[in-house]
C-alpha cells in the first residue's frame, strides 16, 4: 500500500516537473507577428511622447498701413510696389528656396459693407465658406480647389490673407498662424458711425 502512495506522489512530481519545463520554454520563444499585425515597442512610444513639442520662432512684421503680425522665421516678405491708390498695403509671404508658391496680404477700400456682401459679390461654385475671426473681425475662411483665402472687413477696409490649397496643409497653416498673431491700429471712427476717406487715409501718411 506504501509503495502505491510513493508512485503517485512521483508521478505528480513529475508530472508538476514537465509541466513547469514546458511552461518555461514557451515563455521564452520570441513573438510571432501574425501577417498585417505590428509590434509596438511600448518604451519606444513612450519616449515619442515624452518629446517637447517643438514650436517654429516667429518674427514680426509691422506695417505703415494700420496692422502688424507675427510669422515663422522660416518665411521671407517682399513688398508689392506699384498698387492702385486703393491698396493701402500688398505683400508677398514665400519659403525662399521656392519663392513662387506663396502667401499674399492685401489691404484695400471697399464698397461692400460686411463681409457677408463681399462673399455674396464674389463667391464661385468650388467654394467652402466658414466663419473666422482676423484680429477680432468677423470674417470668412473660404476654401476652393486652389486656393485658401482668409477675409475681414472693418471700416470699409478689406483685409484679405490668400494661400495655396496644398494637399500638406501647409500654407493653412501659416494662415493660421498669421491670424492669431494679426493685430489693428485703425483711426477710431467718427461719433457719426461713418469713417471717412481722410480717416482712413491717415493709417498710411
Amino acid at each position: 500500500m506504501l509503495s502505491k502512495k510513493v508512485l503517485v506522489i512521483l508521478v505528480i512530481i513529475m508530472a508538476l516537473v514537465l509541466g513547469g519545463g514546458v511552461f518555461l520554454y514557451f515563455r521564452s520563444k520570441p513573438a510571432v507577428e501574425l501577417p498585417g499585425s505590428e509590434l509596438i515597442n511600448p518604451d519606444f512610444t513612450k519616449e515619442e511622447q515624452s518629446q517637447p513639442e517643438t514650436k517654429e520662432k516667429l518674427k514680426e512684421y509691422v506695417d505703415e498701413a494700420g496692422f502688424s503680425f507675427s510669422y515663422p522665421e522660416t518665411l521671407s516678405i517682399k513688398e508689392v510696389a506699384n498698387q492702385d491708390s486703393q491698396t493701402y498695403s500688398a505683400l508677398e509671404v514665400f519659403l525662399a528656396k521656392n519663392p513662387t508658391e506663396k502667401l499674399t496680404i492685401k489691404v484695400t477700400d471697399t464698397a461692400n459693407k460686411d463681409i457677408n456682401e463681399w462673399v455674396t459679390k464674389n463667391r464661385q461654385t468650388d467654394w467652402q465658406v466658414n466663419e473666422a475671426v482676423l484680429a477680432q473681425m468677423n470674417g470668412k475662411l473660404v476654401k476652393s480647389g486652389s486656393k485658401i483665402i482668409l477675409a475681414a472687413i472693418k471700416q470699409e477696409i478689406l483685409f484679405i490673407i490668400e494661400a495655396p490649397n496644398d494637399s500638406s496643409g501647409y500654407w493653412l497653416k501659416q494662415i493660421n498662424t498669421i491670424a492669431q498673431n494679426f493685430s489693428l491700429n485703425l483711426p477710431t471712427p467718427k461719433s457719426s458711425g461713418q469713417s471717412t476717406q481722410s480717416d482712413i487715409e491717415e493709417i498710411i501718411e
